[in-house]
């Protein structure tokens, strides 16, 4: 990879759940044979070697990078230009939260408790399984100007405040409050 590369990048077990051949097909789209985009999958799991054939398929092996499980989480945070979730469902998702921690903008799917995690108006929640409209957000993040950049890291940020430990514990101390 090299300073002039765009990143985008994933976090996540490589499981059914993940969706990893929406983003995939998602990343082909628009990113097939640019030798300036890539994407760094980090994770392991049972369908490694299915998504890597996947990969190959639709002609982005060179561009996708499996760096495998890391406890380099935040340094690698720090790498990407966008941070992708495209999972069918999340129970929480607290690799959001490492995402906005480190700046990095996200694209995510609409589903579960993403749209709590990011806010229901945040502009870039693509639907579910849908790599069309995942290429599209992704596409949108590549595009944005230094101000819109800086508007929407300042809207990441305002999210996150909400999931500040102090600010949780308040928050279900008073509703252990009420039982």
């Amino acid at each position: 990879m090299s300073e002039n590369d765009f990143i985008f990048g994933t976090i996540g077990r490589i499981v059914p759940q993940k969706d990893y051949p929406t983003l995939l097909k998602a990343f082909s789209i628009n990113y097939k044979g640019k030798r300036e985009y890539k994407l760094l999958i980090i994770g392991d799991g049972y369908l490694k070697q299915e998504m890597q054939d996947l990969a190959s398929k639709l002609k982005i092996s060179s561009n996708v990078v499996w760096l495998g499980r890391t406890d380099r989480i935040n340094e690698i945070l720090k790498l990407m230009n966008c941070f992708i979730l495209a999972s069918s469902y999340e129970g929480f998702g607290l690799v959001l939260l490492e995402a906005m921690s480190a700046e990095v903008p996200i694209v995510a799917t609409k589903n579960s408790a993403i749209p709590e995690v990011l806010g229901a108006n945040y502009p870039f929640l693509s639907e579910t399984g849908d790599a069309l409209d995942l290429a599209r957000n992704m596409s949108r993040v590549v595009s944005l100007n230094s101000e819109d950049l800086s508007n929407l890291l300042a809207l990441e940020s305002t999210q996150l405040e909400s999931f500040n430990p102090a600010i949780m514990y308040r928050r279900i101390l008073r509703v252990y409050l009420k039982i």
